[in-house]
């Protein structure tokens, strides 16, 4: 991929993939990175190797710190890389407010991830447990989906930033599912003021919201 995006012919029969030949020309643009989706070790060393920035999502910070984020470092490595690719984690979020559970926030925003066997196996890993009574506290417990005043979730965001996060993706779809996107956007907007308020005291990886 990377040898196409730089304009490069390229003859690759792969176990998965065939590609001969290299992508039309096209007129000047800024440069097209290379992203790879992390979930697990395997995948974090080979996006060290060869992406630009890993995408990881529901990944709790201490398993971002622990395993994502060393692995990454050990495949640039291995690869002669100077550098690990920058890491861009996507967290669900939701302001505290009046009559919202933050457990039914939680179901709302990952309860179809818990259903699948690579995310739930991911949160495994990451020490929560999602095959117990309470899965969806177990998510609040880990960081995984963040809620609380907009002054908690800034706080609780910059563990990301402290386990090697380099932007934060904030993902509102517990409140859009459960109350909308009037909701939803105004959650998103009084995070960022918060985050602000906070990269004005200490360094915060930069933020995007979805």
């Amino acid at each position: 991929m990377r040898a196409l995006l730089d304009g490069e012919e390229v003859a690759l029969d792969g176990t998965h993939h065939r590609v001969h030949g290299s992508l039309p020309p096209v007129g000047p643009h800024a440069p097209v990175e290379v992203g790879a989706g992390v979930l697990r070790p395997g995948m974090a060393r080979t996006a060290g190797a060869t992406a630009d920035v890993a995408i990881t999502w529901m990944t709790p910070p201490a398993y971002l710190r622990d395993t994502l984020v060393p692995r990454l470092a050990d495949g640039a490595a291995e690869a002669g890389r100077a550098r690990r690719p920058r890491v861009a984690t996507a967290v669900h979020v939701a302001v505290r407010r009046p009559g919202r559970d933050p457990r039914r926030l939680a179901e709302a925003a990952a309860g179809a991830h818990l259903r699948a066997p690579h995310y739930a196996d991911m949160l495994r890993r990451a020490g929560v447990d999602v095959d117990g009574p309470d899965p969806f506290g177990e998510l609040l417990r880990s960081g995984a989906v963040v809620t609380g005043t907009v002054e908690e979730i800034a706080a609780a965001l910059a563990a990301y930033r402290d386990a090697g996060v380099d932007e934060l993706v904030l993902n509102p779809t517990a409140t859009l599912l459960t109350e909308g996107v009037h909701a939803a956007v105004a959650d998103l907007e009084e995070i960022a003021a918060a985050l602000g308020a906070l990269r004005c005291r200490r360094a915060a990886p930069a933020v995007t919201g979805v």
